[in-house]
């Protein structure tokens, strides 16, 4: 099975945009192969630089250990991420005990709201906040498996999403 993500718009948006990516799963076997679940969630990492900020906390500025889980079947897209986790949306389910027949393909919109109080991507000498768009999934019977895709967030305090409707 291979799955892979398209942007609809690139990877550059504006909060209060919609961001939209369209998920595909790909059964490349010559078998019918069944996904426990397929998942996707943004998050915003925010990492400091060791050698030019003191005055945090040094488990913020670790990797992120969410579990012990030894099987790794539950999605945990902030996993093995750099820096503290400032904004994560609500895990969105794709499909869900999900069969693909040989060389079939299944594709899944997911659709995320930026927060309007989201932070803008920026990579500064001591801080950076970096942006990732994680999609999960779980074949039955193995370990689950993640793709993270970057994307750039500015924000522009007067932009409003109506204000492309009204040109």
């Amino acid at each position: 099975m291979e799955i892979s993500c398209e942007l609809q718009r690139g990877p550059v948006y504006l909060t209060g945009e919609d961001l939209e990516c369209w998920v595909k799963v790909i059964n490349t076997s010559d078998t019918v192969g069944v996904l426990a679940w397929v998942s996707a969630q943004l998050n915003c990492f925010c990492t400091v630089s060791e050698d030019k900020v003191t005055n945090i906390e040094p488990k913020n500025r670790k990797i992120s250990i969410e579990s012990q889980n030894v099987n790794k079947t539950s999605f945990q897209p902030t996993h093995g991420e750099m820096g503290l986790a400032v904004l994560s949306t609500k895990t969105k389910v794709l499909a869900c005990s999900l069969e693909v027949g040989p060389g079939e393909v299944k594709k899944f919109l997911f659709t995320e709201n930026i927060p309007h109080n989201a932070p803008p991507s920026f990579r500064g000498q001591s801080v950076k906040y970096s942006y990732k768009l994680c999609i999960g999934s779980q074949k039955l019977g193995e370990s689950t498996s993640l793709l993270r895709l970057p994307i750039r967030i500015l924000s522009v305090d007067t932009y409003s999403p109506n204000m492309m409707r009204e040109i």
